[in-house]
């Protein structure tokens, strides 16, 4: 991440615009709409396990196990099944909320010698709550996502997400939703 004395305020707004954007969709489960103007179709989106590790052991995260490892068709697939009978850990539908904070923005890499046309990493935390039918109970679910963005013509997509979950053990029914 960059130095307080390299920050951009206006790519920095822009990409977090872009995320709050993204959150909307997610939040009112505009999942097709969320696929076809924040995603792009190169997408490769992970949620590695996590291991509770001796600090000498590493990060902590799996390099071989996932909640999830989607590319484009696993996640158009994904979402076709949220939207079928086929999804009855959805009926009733959940509420979702998506928590998106601390974003920042690392350095920006032009894309065809056009400056305007770039990737870039991003880092974010996000705090999931959701809750169901008239039970009281909820959960929230923390993590940090690294994303690579890419912006070509103005378009922002999603190249890249990783979620790395705070929690060894996520304590919640199932895992039908997005980050």
């Amino acid at each position: 991440m960059k130095n307080i004395d390299q920050y951009d305020a206006g790519l920095h707004g822009q990409l977090s615009c872009f995320l709050n954007r993204e959150s909307e969709l997610l939040d009112n489960f505009q999942l097709k709409e969320w696929q076809a103007t924040c995603v792009d179709e190169s997408i490769r989106y992970v949620v590695p396990l996590r291991q509770t590790v001796m600090q000498e052991d590493g990060d902590g995260f799996s390099e071989d196990s996932h909640l999830q490892s989607d590319d484009w068709n696993a996640l158009t697939m994904r979402i076709k099944r949220f939207d079928s009978r086929a999804a009855w850990s959805e009926n009733p539908q959940t509420r979702l909320r998506h928590f998106v904070t601390n974003v920042r923005v690392g350095d920006r890499v032009a894309i065809g010698g056009n400056s305007k046309n770039y990737e870039a990493t991003v880092k974010s935390n996000v705090l999931i709550y959701r809750s169901r039918g008239p039970s009281p109970d909820h959960d929230l679910l923390s993590a940090e996502r690294i994303d690579t963005i890419r912006c070509v013509d103005g378009d922002i997509k999603l190249l890249r997400r990783e979620v790395r979950i705070d929690s060894a053990v996520v304590g919640t029914h199932n895992f039908s939703f997005i980050f």
